[in-house]
């Protein structure tokens, strides 16, 4: 009975050896590593520390550059409506380069919503572009233009939900 005993207790030191053996050789090829919290931004410690991440950090009516302004420009009726130009700046805050994609400009006005999309090309890690759209023709008044970058999730990100920014203005 003894031996039975001895050779029970052996088979589980083995079984719980090699499950811990295991648990350690994940954790040293980062297969599957979670998150970690440094400086309360979310950081990771696996393999998506390597990828791109797109974010809008501006929209403006006026370029970062100084050389473009939005004011308003007129049209078939310039005393009631007009358009202006809207900048956005996207810039990749990942790791990694971020291949080329499109950006949304959304500008909403309870009658039409005017949409306007630009490419952007390769964005290396920090680097960043200013587009400028236009915003379409609308009736004088207050408006929120929305900015989307990857709007078709065309490059594989870090975060996937911090691609948003918006700008309130008003025409004239």
């Amino acid at each position: 009975m003894e031996s039975k005993q001895i050779w029970i207790t052996v088979a589980i030191a083995i079984v719980v050896s090699l499950t811990v053996s295991l648990i350690v050789i994940d954790q040293n090829n980062g297969l599957q590593k979670s998150p970690t919290i440094i400086n309360n931004t979310n950081q990771s410690t696996g393999p998506s520390l390597r990828l791109p991440d797109l974010v809008i950090t501006r929209i403006e009516r006026n370029s970062s550059s100084g050389g473009g302004s939005g004011g308003c420009g007129g049209g078939w009726n310039s005393t009631t409506h007009c358009y202006t130009s809207i900048y956005v700046t996207i810039k990749n805050i990942g790791r990694n380069s971020a291949g080329p994609s499109i950006v949304q400009l959304t500008i909403p006005d309870g009658n039409n919503t005017h949409i306007e999309y630009a490419n952007i090309s390769k964005l290396g890690p920090g680097r960043f572009i200013e587009v400028g759209l236009n915003s379409g023709y609308h009736i004088f008044g207050n408006y929120t233009a929305y900015a989307v970058a990857d709007i078709w999730n065309q490059v594989m990100e870090v975060k996937e939900n911090n691609n948003l920014g918006s700008y309130n203005f008003m025409l004239p």
